[in-house]
């Protein structure tokens, strides 16, 4: 991976569509979801690569702050529709929605965690 990665105070992320992530050491985070942690605050992940597998489902939750994905590759779809690669989507404080995947990557920034809602 090309970009750098520091949990300095400064981070720079290059060539987005260039890169690579086979070369990602990716860690499990749900079943079929692999995240890559690039920006950990007050240890919160604030800013991650997200790595959903065909199949992949994310239960319903609540966002407690905004949180801002932008999809790489793949698609991903949720109450609002389909998202795919070069969108972008805003979820914002509040909003409740619930998602499955056929495979994508996905650069995701969170304000604040979710909260999983009947899990």
């Amino acid at each position: 991976m090309n970009n750098k990665i520091d949990q300095s105070n400064f981070l720079k992320l290059i060539s987005l569509t260039e890169t690579d992530f086979s070369t990602i050491k990716w860690i499990d985070f749900r079943d079929k979801i692999k995240i890559y942690p690039l920006l950990v605050e007050d240890n919160q992940i604030r800013m991650a690569f997200l790595k959903h597998e065909p199949g992949a489902k994310l239960p319903k939750h609540l966002h407690s702050g905004t949180e801002i994905l932008y999809y790489l590759s793949g698609e991903q779809t949720d109450e609002n529709g389909t998202h795919q690669k070069g969108d972008i989507v805003v979820n914002k404080k509040g909003s409740i929605h619930s998602a499955t995947s056929t495979g994508c990557i996905i650069l995701a920034f969170w304000e604040k965690p979710v909260t999983f809602i009947n899990e």
